[in-house]
């Protein structure tokens, strides 16, 4: 008797160990070949990827709760919620978090701080007007670690630039401010000649200050420069020779031996067509290492990774968006070209990244495909979006 329900309870236990190995862990809400969709029936909006130590990835935006069976909000109302989304390595969702306040949140500029914490600014924005802002923090499981309140007024009311585990905000006529778990200090003011960021991915933090690739103004002329400024505001060196100056600096990454990688491009600026480009490697002085040019027609978003570094283009044909992605290797030499599939969608805010060695691209896509009234607006379309380079098709042609 015993002998024949120890052998039940064994085959009963092998089947459940067998069921939760085929049943998969939680994944993305839609998935194609080469892509990983989050969304539901409202606007789902992430603004980066943030790969963590611990192999995850770390995504932060805002959701309408219209997935996974939550109710959405209202649309008319333009309400959203903070959220905050952790992949496992495999893709699998290990954890997230959404913000539980009424009004428009969103969590923006995160960054892992050196004690493993994460750190992201918080913003409630109600009918566009920005009524709380907070750092808040977060243990690598998702756990809250702390929350340090901000006044909700200039400059403090748009996002700031990551510096040394905590935050710069800089506005129009006032004065900068860096702000951490310490408090709020007031930053020297140098005027046009200091090195202001130019777009999103523009600043880099390291452990105490920030990379800014930007630009400066000397009697109205503008000159494209990479600075390196501590968090009290003191410039240690500025990159700007002549040769680079009617260019754009942007995407610094930082690599293993602390040098700095960024791309330098020029425009023509009646047609906007980028007619230069190249890599630039500074080491932690500021000096050039080394320039490798390359082709113009791959994009200007990219990523670096082991075999080099992977360019990313976009383009629309007829109703189908195209994403290409070129992989350069460190001679300059283009070595190999994939294409996503084809789609009838629209991206924006398109940023690459790399994640445990491998190339993706984050997007927010509003997926024509998913309307299924008239009634609908565009935005409630829109869904995040990762796609992975390795996925799509190589291009043989």
């Amino acid at each position: 008797m015993n002998r024949a329900f120890k052998r039940r309870m064994g085959r009963l236990l092998i089947a459940l160990l067998l069921l939760a190995l085929l049943c998969p862990a939680a994944l993305a809400d839609d998935q194609t070949a080469d892509t990983w969709y989050f969304g539901g029936t409202g606007q789902e909006t992430f603004y980066e990827a943030t790969p963590l130590p611990n192999g995850c990835l770390l995504l932060n935006g805002s959701t309408q709760l219209g997935r996974n069976g939550q109710e959405q909000l209202p649309f008319s109302s333009r309400e959203k919620r903070a959220w905050l989304l952790c992949l496992n390595p495999d893709g699998s969702i290990a954890w997230e978090v959404i913000d539980g306040a009424e009004g428009t949140t969103r969590y923006v500029v995160p960054q892992v701080l050196a004690d493993g914490r994460i750190a992201v600014l918080y913003y409630n924005s109600p009918s566009q007007v920005t009524e709380a802002v907070a750092i808040r923090y977060f243990t690598q499981d998702g756990e809250p670690a702390g929350e340090v309140s901000l006044p909700a007024n200039a400059p403090f009311e748009l996002p700031g630039d990551r510096c040394a585990g905590g935050y710069v905000f800089s506005g129009y006529q006032v004065d900068t401010q860096f702000a951490d778990e310490s408090g709020i200090n007031t930053l020297p003011d140098a005027g046009e000649i200091s090195v202001k960021s130019l777009a999103k991915r523009s600043v880099l933090a390291t452990a105490d200050g920030q990379m800014i690739c930007g630009f400066f103004t000397v009697e109205r002329e503008r000159h494209a420069a990479v600075a390196y400024v501590d968090a009290t505001g003191a410039e240690r060196w500025r990159f700007s020779p002549d040769e680079y100056a009617a260019g754009n600096f942007g995407i610094p990454c930082l690599q293993k031996d602390g040098s700095i990688v960024f791309l330098w491009s020029r425009a023509d600026p009646d047609t906007r067509e980028t007619t230069a480009m190249s890599l630039l490697c500074l080491d932690q002085d500021g000096a050039l290492l080394w320039e490798l040019p390359v082709p113009t027609d791959i994009g200007t978003e990219f990523t670096p990774v082991d075999g080099g570094y992977v360019f990313c283009r976009t383009w629309q044909e007829k109703t189908y968006t195209h994403a290409r992605f070129t992989l350069v290797d460190p001679n300059g030499q283009v070595v190999e070209v994939r294409d996503a599939q084809p789609r009838r969608e629209e991206f924006s805010g398109e940023i690459m990244f790399t994640w445990n060695g491998e190339a993706w691209l984050l997007t927010n896509a509003e997926r024509s495909s998913n309307r299924v009234n008239d009634r609908q607006d565009e935005l409630e379309l829109v869904d995040a979006a990762l796609i992975r380079v390795n996925a799509c098709e190589v291009v043989t042609e």
